[in-house]
């Protein structure tokens, strides 16, 4: 959350794409529904197009801070 700077953060050994979009689906839209926006650094799994098509399938808008 922007407002309140709440973050929503799992360890992992390694991150890829399809863990990202399954921790999104998981811990941020099964429990809280769909936020507005994601934003996240340029890092390649966020930015990789099977996170983006999830994202906008869902209507999530993506934002990298860099």
């Amino acid at each position: 959350d922007y407002f309140s700077k709440w973050i929503k953060a799992e360890p992992v050994a390694t991150i890829s794409a399809e863990k990202v979009r399954a921790f999104l689906w998981k811990n941020v839209v099964c429990r809280y529904g769909v936020p507005q926006m994601l934003i996240s650094d340029n890092g390649t799994q966020f930015a990789s197009a099977r996170v983006w098509n999830f994202c906008k399938e869902v209507g999530i808008r993506m934002t990298f801070t860099s």
